[in-house]
């Protein structure tokens, strides 16, 4: 079967999920209809917004289909495209069976080593457990949540400057390397799946902004990987003065302050809050219905005494 007589459709919603329709279309497969969740409000303004494949699907004129609900009308429309096989990749709604059914393949582009962080939220989940490497793998959707057989892993070292934001990047371009050779490995009759190491699967849960809350009496390393775990979103956030804060950029500082955790050391250009053990030096903030801001900045027009934070 060639790429061109080979029929997907993409299900897909958010940045993470771009790359991999793009480089499907640059190698000529023939995506022939696009899944995405609803326009919804977004940013302070909230002002509608498309999810960004759509804006991908829209660039390249394919049929776009955004159901607020996945019923029998829905399954009904989507089967008259005819397509061979589905590509899920951070849609955003658990699919019915008789969805995953439908084609010969279901296919999940799944964000880390499976059978490790299953769930929603892998590439947070990665960070905030300090590993040292994480992944993709391409795995059939089954009625278990990410259970299903896997064809094909890649890794990838994780830097110790990583955020949620520069991984899931990373592990873009991953995926859509790792999607374009398990379909290739499809088309020639070559596929080998593995069945998953159940009771060695580890779940990621769905990120909650409260989770996002930073817990000063925590070491200065795990405090680091939770900033760059919640970054940009939820924001990894403390309250100073009362006031939502939430910290973007920082890292850990050999400066001995020698306080109890959550004291405040400023200097003329330096924040510095304490740790369980050590301090983290911020480098950005951002205050609640503002933009984001240096520490220089923030501290040029913040005129309340400076102390701890709760």
């Amino acid at each position: 079967m060639s790429k061109k007589s080979l029929r997907i459709a993409y299900f897909g919603t958010p940045d993470f999920a771009t790359k991999p329709l793009e480089v499907l279309l640059e190698n000529n497969f023939d995506v022939c209809v696009v899944v995405s969740q609803p326009d919804r409000r977004k940013g302070r303004g909230k002002k509608i917004s498309e999810p960004e494949v759509k804006s991908i699907a829209r660039k390249y004129e394919l049929p776009i289909l955004q159901p607020e609900r996945i019923n029998a009308e829905f399954i009904q429309q989507l089967a008259e495209y005819d397509a061979d096989y589905f590509v899920v990749c951070a849609y955003g709604k658990i699919l019915p069976e008789k969805l995953i059914n439908l084609p010969k393949y279901t296919l999940n582009i799944h964000a880390s080593l499976l059978p490790k962080y299953r769930g929603a939220s892998p590439i947070h989940a990665a960070i905030l457990h300090g590993e040292k490497q994480t992944g993709v793998s391409i795995m059939k959707i089954v009625k278990e949540l990410d259970a299903g057989d896997v064809m094909l892993q890649k890794s990838i070292l994780i830097d110790d400057a990583d955020t949620t934001e520069s991984l899931s990047a990373k592990l873009s371009d991953v995926g859509a390397s790792a999607l374009i050779e398990a379909l290739q490995i499809i088309e020639n009759k070559e596929e080998i799946w593995i069945e998953q190491d159940h009771k060695n699967a580890s779940y990621a849960h769905k990120i909650t902004p409260e989770s996002a809350y930073i817990h000063w009496d925590q070491s200065a390393t795990a405090i680091d990987r939770h900033i760059r775990a919640y970054c940009p979103e939820p924001g990894a956030f403390t309250f100073i003065n009362d006031e939502k804060i939430k910290i973007l950029e920082a890292h850990k500082s050999e400066l001995e302050i020698n306080q109890k955790p959550g004291y405040i050391q400023t200097g003329k250009k330096t924040l510095h809050i304490q740790t369980k053990d050590k301090a983290i030096e911020i480098i950005k903030i951002q205050r609640a219905g503002k933009n984001a801001q240096t520490v220089v900045d923030f501290l040029n027009g913040y005129r309340k005494e400076l102390q701890w934070c709760t």
